[in-house]
């Protein structure tokens, strides 16, 4: 089991991104989701994953340990769910973007052979034009298939992770105290 830990000064910075402050060592920069967010970055999918949070005694009582695991949950199922529809929103744009890519490639191919029958202009011309064409086919037809093909794969990375994160065990820890919860 792999475990990764984050140190909170109050319950709040889970959450938010607290006021940094660089002349203090204890001072956070990121909040407290988006620094276990990180740390998943190099873990696998199928590894069990377990979340120590420490928070200050006189922040958290015992009665609110469930309540916060609650939250990371709940925040972690709407990180999934705008990431699953990012992906789904990016491979739909390039669906109808594919069309309009196909039919001006069409086009171009089609132009490229006719400029290929033209015997009165000379070869080097038919060459260049035939070829350019072509090339430009291509040019227009990369983006929609990028968007399909590729561009959604960080949601998808980012979906894992929280998915990850969702079905930690997760164990709070308070400092100043002995109280632990699995």
């Amino acid at each position: 089991m792999k475990n990764i830990s984050v140190d909170l000064n109050a319950i709040d910075e889970l959450f938010q991104e607290p006021d940094f402050d660089p002349f203090n060592p204890q001072s956070r920069c990121e909040s407290g989701m988006a620094d276990l967010y990180n740390q998943t970055q190099n873990l696998s999918s199928k590894e069990a994953l377990q979340i120590t949070i420490s928070i200050p005694g006189d922040v958290v009582e015992e009665d609110k340990k469930n309540e916060i695991k609650n939250a990371i949950q709940r925040y972690c199922v709407v990180k999934i769910t705008q990431s699953e529809r990012e992906a789904q929103e990016i491979r739909k744009q390039g669906v109808r973007d594919l069309r309009w890519a196909m039919i001006i490639s069409v086009t171009l191919l089609l132009g490229a052979f006719l400029i290929t029958q033209l015997t009165f202009l000379p070869e080097i011309l038919i060459y260049l034009l035939s070829t350019g064409a072509g090339i430009i086919a291509w040019v227009t037809l990369w983006p929609p298939l990028d968007s399909i093909l590729y561009e959604w794969s960080p949601y998808r990375q980012t979906k894992i992770r929280y998915q990850l994160l969702n079905s930690a065990q997760l164990m709070l820890k308070i400092q100043d105290s002995k109280l632990n919860q699995s």
